[in-house]
C-alpha cells in the first residue's frame, strides 16, 4: 500500500541520517523514529544557531534531567538524501566551530 511505501521510505531516510552521523562519530538516539536527537558535549545552543543560519531547522531541548541541552532533528518523507547530506555538512561545520 501507499502507506507502507511511505513508512519504508521514512525508515530508509532515518537510517541514512543515522549512518551519516555515525560516520562523524556522533551518536543519536531515536532508533527508527523520525525524531533523531544528538547531545553535543559543548555549546548546544550555539550549534543550534549555526545550523539555523545554515538553513537547517532543529529543535533545541533540555535533556531528561534538565541539566544539559539536546538538538533534535525531525525527518519526514518529504526530505531527500541530498538534504540530509546538506544537514550533515552543516552539522560538521558547527561541530568544528564549537
Amino acid at each position: 500500500t501507499r502507506g507502507n511505501a511511505l513508512r519504508l521510505r521514512l525508515a530508509s531516510l532515518v537510517g541514512y541520517f543515522r549512518q551519516r552521523l555515525a560516520e562523524m562519530g556522533i551518536p543519536a538516539s531515536g532508533g527508527l523514529f523520525p525524531v533523531q536527537t544528538i547531545t553535543p558535549r559543548f555549546h548546544a545552543a550555539a550549534m543550534h544557531e549555526r545550523l539555523d543560519r545554515a538553513g537547517v531547522r532543529t529543535v533545541l531541548s533540555q535533556d531528561r534531567n534538565g541539566r544539559g541541552e539536546r538538538i533534535n532533528f525531525l525527518l519526514t518523507v518529504r526530505h531527500h538524501p541530498n538534504e540530509i547530506d546538506r544537514a550533515i555538512e552543516a552539522l560538521s561545520h558547527a561541530v568544528r566551530e564549537n
